[in-house]
C-alpha cells in the first residue's frame, strides 16, 4: 500500500502541468530532447494531459512535455544539440525552450526541476537528429529553474542540482565550468567548479546565497 502511496503522490500532487489549458495534440509543441535511456519506472506526460504514459528509450520529447521518475529509476535525456540530463528517481522535470513558441530559434533550453535532483552533464555528445528531426547548429544557453531561482550554465559545464526536499534548501553542485545564479534584477553571482551554492527556499526570492568549495562532494 506504501509503494502505491507513494507513486500517487508522485503523480499527482502539486503538478503545474495538470492546470494547462492545453492538450497533447496541439500544434505548439515542439521536439527538444530525446529519451535516450531509462532504467525502471519513468513516465513522461504533454502538456494539458492528465495521463502519464510509460516513457520508452529513443522516445521524441517535446517542449511543455514532464518526466517523472520514480524510486530505483532514472532517465537519461539528449537535447538537441548534444548537452546530456540523467534524471534521477523521485524526481519531475519540465521541459522548455525560450522564446516559448515554434516561430522562433533556440535561444534557451529550460530544465524546470520540480522535484527532486538532476545532473547536467556536459556536451560532449554529438546532436541529436532523430525521426527526421534536425539537430541545433547552434549551442543554446542552459536554464535550470528550481524553487524561485533562475540559474544559467555553460553548454561544457557538469553540475547536479537538488531541489530541496530532503536538503531544506535548493542546492547547486558544479563540477566543471560555470553556473551562474541570478538573484534579482541586476544581480548575479557565479558558481564555480569546485563550488557548491545552497539557493533560497521558494517564496523567499531575495534571499542571500551561500558559496562554498567543497571538491570532496565530487
Amino acid at each position: 500500500f506504501g509503494a502505491l502511496a507513494a507513486e500517487v503522490y508522485f503523480l499527482l500532487y502539486d503538478i503545474p502541468i495538470l492546470r494547462s489549458p492545453l492538450g497533447a495534440g496541439d500544434s505548439d509543441r515542439v521536439p527538444i530532447a530525446e529519451m535516450v535511456s531509462r532504467q525502471n519506472e519513468v513516465r513522461s506526460q504533454a502538456p494539458g494531459e492528465l495521463v502519464w504514459e510509460a516513457a520508452k528509450s529513443g522516445q521524441t520529447l517535446f517542449r511543455r512535455e514532464s518526466i517523472l521518475t520514480l524510486a530505483q529509476s532514472k532517465a537519461d535525456i539528449a537535447f538537441l544539440d548534444g548537452t546530456g540530463l540523467v534524471v534521477d528517481e523521485n524526481s519531475l522535470v519540465q521541459l522548455e525552450k525560450n522564446p516559448s513558441n515554434d516561430l522562433a530559434e533556440f535561444q534557451r533550453i529550460v530544465i524546470r526541476l520540480l522535484r527532486g535532483s538532476v545532473h547536467k552533464m556536459p556536451r560532449t555528445l554529438s546532436p541529436k537528429s532523430s525521426k527526421g528531426i534536425l539537430p541545433l547548429s547552434h549551442s543554446p544557453v542552459i536554464e535550470i529553474d528550481v524553487g524561485d531561482s533562475v540559474t544559467t550554465v555553460t553548454p561544457d559545464s557538469e553540475l547536479t542540482v537538488i531541489s530541496g526536499e530532503k536538503t531544506a534548501e535548493p542546492q547547486i553542485f558544479v563540477g566543471s565550468g560555470e553556473a551562474t545564479i541570478h538573484i534579482s534584477e541586476g544581480a548575479e553571482l557565479t558558481v564555480r567548479g569546485g563550488e557548491y551554492a545552497t539557493l533560497p527556499p521558494k517564496g523567499t526570492r531575495g534571499k542571500s546565497v551561500s558559496v562554498q568549495s567543497d571538491s570532496t562532494w565530487f
